[in-house]
């Protein structure tokens, strides 16, 4: 009897078990262990799996299939069925998947670019609409430039980044140079960035960013490229084109791509390029004396087993170390190492581009070496730099701030990095600009000197916001000049927080909790007592509520948190939501948005639209905390930290601040009135 027990007890420990009669959390994480099945036992789950009827679970198996490609033909049926799915993430990740490799039909190819035709669809699915365009651009799609062109006007600045592809195939884009120039007005945006990067594509130089720099008698001969060396190191800092929430920062005494925990990244297992707001990427070009067969290697700093991965695309093709969870136990972590991102790539003599894209946060780069393949990598005696300039490219600016949300009456101090193009652009002067009520302190105009042979220079920016203002989000815009002309531009959005009330933590058996628990909307009664100012250390540098750092530890707990907005003008607006573990937000007693599993962890960016009228909004937010014990001792970097978070904005577009809302006062609440 005591055997039979035992057996059905290991069954029931199975994968094959959660599959069978697990909940949505248990078939989700089933998903994350098929890579490491045999053939026959990963078929069989890939099989239910993929037909399950929760969207979230079909989404995880379709993550778990890219991680076996040999079973890729085996479900390509499945793959295109899905690329039918009702759920638009399902459905986004299905087309992007079977887009990513080998024969794409026809017929496959029409209904990924149909699917992207609706704006709302394509803003959340970013990583399809850059495969689409690489599609297209390979194919020698006549029709594709002008598409591009057609939603120019419109696009998100996350759309704009993910078209970046088609600066690769300046053939494709020549016929329309001219089109090309019109949107240039000066502005620092980025519909000026993608314009001028296609047009520096073109022509081979970037000439700067207004329209008459562009206007010419007959194009300049094309700079010469970098000096071609088959053995490197790269800086990974001086990377073009750098996007939050990446930032160049001292971390552990090395100047480095900086990466910190809640600043987000594209993690396969939490819906991809919804993972988060902001997803870290950077550009960093080089070029190959001899064709053959080459290895990368990356010097990173890794916080956790969570944090100990990075997105690598070399020429656009994916390589490079993910989170391997095979790997986790052995990896080195909160110390600087060399690490093996791939072993065996062939490249080609000429130019190639490695791009870097945060997968975990936690995660910092300090270089890249690449050498023939069959060479020891000797991490004493690095290959020497490669070349650091590429005029071919634009110069670009990354900023680094203190906080992306500043508190109101507060000053931080932020730094413009400027990464220029050529060795003969040696100093230039900084301008930069912000919507009021914010204020730049410090005079107009900031001098800027490169170092010899330095890739990057910076200088310090000053911003000051008053102590009346909440719930704001504006843009810090800073341009680079060289004499009277553009050289380089960058922005980067800060916010002030509304003015939350909460009650703390609370346990789930207090009776005041419970209460709390079947509200959608507050009245003036239930905010009587018991409610005091959310603390100003309670907000970690990436705009997230961290309520471990405002009142520690908390196991099997609660939080309630109230504010109230104003918005001048009616119309749609965007919610974007992440937290850890579980929770939701109603605005005047609407549940609009939210989760009551635990299983995703901050991770998952939850993206709803919502119509909001003109006048005064009441917002209720509550974040649960699960039971797992945060890990303790020296085995804390293997576990995963049992976080307590929580980030909720509420923009017109996903990149784009929502003018005309704001914080009200807790002076001023109305409360249920």
């Amino acid at each position: 009897m005591l055997a039979v027990v035992a057996g059905v007890y290991k069954i029931r420990q199975t994968p094959e078990w959660a599959v069978m009669t697990g909940n949505v959390e248990q078939r989700v994480v089933a998903c994350r262990s098929v890579y490491m099945k045999s053939i026959p036992r990963a078929r069989w789950m890939l099989r239910r799996l993929l037909a399950d009827p929760v969207a979230q679970v079909r989404y995880a198996a379709i993550e778990a299939l890219s991680r076996m490609p040999e079973l890729g033909a085996a479900f390509r049926d499945d793959l295109v069925r899905l690329a039918e799915d009702e759920d638009p993430s399902v459905k986004g990740r299905a087309l992007s998947d079977l887009l990513a490799g080998g024969t794409v039909t026809d017929p496959l190819l029409v209904a990924a670019v149909t699917a992207i035709e609706d704006q709302a669809f394509r803003r959340d699915q970013l990583l399809l609409l850059s495969r689409v365009i690489d599609r297209r651009a390979e194919r020698k799609d006549p029709k594709l430039v002008e598409w591009i062109l057609s939603i120019l006007p419109d696009a998100d600045p996350g759309e704009l980044a993910a078209m970046q592809a088609i600066h690769k195939y300046a053939e494709l884009l020549q016929p329309h140079r001219d089109a090309l120039i019109e949107p240039l007005n000066g502005d620092i945006s980025a519909l000026s960035v993608f314009v001028v990067n296609a047009l520096s594509a073109i022509d081979g130089v970037m000439r700067g960013y207004a329209t008459s720099d562009w206007i010419i008698d007959a194009p300049a001969p094309a700079p010469l490229p970098p000096k071609a060396i088959d053995r490197m190191t790269i800086e990974a800092e001086t990377a073009y084109s750098l996007r939050p929430n990446y930032q160049v920062e001292t971390h552990d005494g090395e100047r480095c791509l900086y990466l910190g925990e809640g600043a987000g990244g594209r993690s396969a297992w939490r819906l991809g390029d919804s993972s988060s707001v902001d997803i870290g990427a950077g550009s960093l070009p080089f070029a190959i004396e001899t064709t053959g067969e080459y290895q990368v290697w990356v010097r990173g700093w890794f916080e956790n087993k969570c944090g100990n991965s990075t997105g690598l695309q070399l020429d656009g093709e994916r390589i490079g170390f993910a989170n391997q969870h095979a790997h986790d136990a052995r990896d080195r972590y909160r110390i600087w190492h060399w690490k093996q991102a791939h072993a065996r790539q062939r490249l080609k003599a000429g130019r190639h581009l490695l791009t870097v894209t945060a997968i975990e946060d936690g995660a910092s780069l300090d270089k890249y070496a690449v050498l023939p393949a069959g060479e020891i990598f000797d991490p004493t005696n690095l290959p020497p730099p490669n070349a650091l300039f590429d005029a071919s490219v634009p110069s670009s600016i990354s900023i680094t701030t203190e906080m992306q949300t500043q508190l109101p009456g507060s000053t931080q101090s932020a730094v413009a990095w400027v990464r220029r193009n050529r060795p003969d652009l040696r100093n230039g002067r900084l301008r930069g600009s912000i919507d009021q009520p914010f204020e730049l302190l410090g005079p107009d105009e900031i001098p800027l000197a490169f170092e010899e042979n330095a890739a990057l220079g910076h200088a310090p920016i000053r911003i000051r916001v008053p102590e009346s203002v909440h719930g704001i989000e504006a843009a810090l815009k800073i341009v680079f000049k060289a004499g009277n002309k553009i050289e380089a531009v960058g922005q980067t959005l800060i916010s002030v927080p509304f003015d939350w009330l909460t009650t703390g933590p609370l346990a789930m058996s207090d009776e005041r909790c419970k209460t709390l628990m079947a509200r959608t909307r507050l009245t003036a009664g239930d905010l009587a007592e018991g409610w005091s100012p959310y603390p100003a250390r309670g907000f970690d540098r990436y705009r997230r509520f961290d309520f471990e750092k405002a009142y520690g530890n908390s196991i099997n707990k609660e939080i309630f948190l109230y504010t109230e907005v104003a918005v001048e003008q009616a119309g749609q607006y965007l919610s974007l939501l992440t937290l850890d573990d579980a929770g939701f937000v109603w605005i005047d007693g609407r549940q609009i948005a939210g989760r009551a599993e635990h299983a995703f962890g901050e991770g998952r960016l939850m993206t709803d639209k919502i119509r909001l009228a003109k006048g005064r909004h009441q917002v209720l937010i509550r974040v649960s905390q699960g039971g797992h014990v945060p890990p303790e001792g020296p085995d804390s970097p293997y576990g995963t930290p049992n976080h307590w978070v929580c980030k909720w904005l509420l923009r017109a577009q996903r990149h784009t601040p929502a003018a005309g809302v704001s914080g009200v006062s807790r002076a001023e609440f109305r409360y249920g009135g």
